[in-house]
């Protein structure tokens, strides 16, 4: 039992080293020209990035958020690097503030709108009924012809009204008369 032990420890070891050998074979040594040129293409995605990121935040700026965050979308692609990312997280975080900006200006706007709207409302004059004697003569009869009606009441009364209102032409509306 202790040969087979010895037998499993080996086998493993030799397993673990061809392992490696194979590892480092895999991964082909680069020359100095593939350095430059795969830093040449971590440059070109920078400068890809930066475009990006200049054109998410233009659109930030004009609170076109749709546009923002496709630019940011494209520059997460070719963020390279721990800064470009850092970067990348503080325009998302502006565009979210700008975002929140917009939408309690927009509240703001509302209220003031309600506001002015109440104030408007509370400062129109309440209608008032003329005095008798400033009322034209036919507005003078329409009113007496209401009150007649009003005396007749139900059904009749509402077609005497309606006869009132053709016979006298009153400029003042109805709901505004003395009665």
């Amino acid at each position: 039992m202790n040969q087979h032990i010895k037998r499993a420890v080996l086998v493993g070891v030799l397993a673990c080293a061809a392992w490696s050998a194979m590892a480092q074979q895999a991964q082909p040594r680069r020359t100095p020209e593939q350095l430059r040129q795969l830093a040449l293409l971590d440059k070109m995605d920078h400068q890809d990035f930066v475009e990006h990121l200049q054109a998410a935040n233009a659109c930030t700026r004009a609170r076109q958020f749709d546009c923002a965050e496709a630019s940011l979308v494209k520059a997460a692609k070719v963020a390279g690097n721990a800064q470009d990312k850092k970067t990348l997280q503080e325009a998302r975080q502006n565009l979210s503030d700008q975002r929140k900006a917009q939408q309690e200006e927009q509240a703001a706007a509302e209220r003031e709108r309600a506001s002015v709207a109440a104030a408007q409302a509370a400062a129109a004059p309440a209608a008032v009924a003329p005095a008798a004697d400033s009322m034209p003569v036919e507005c003078v009869k329409l009113v007496a012809a209401y009150k007649a009606c009003d005396q007749v009441g139900g059904f009749s009364g509402m077609g005497c009204r309606l006869l009132a209102d053709s016979q006298y032409k009153c400029p003042i509306p109805a709901t505004q008369l003395i009665r």
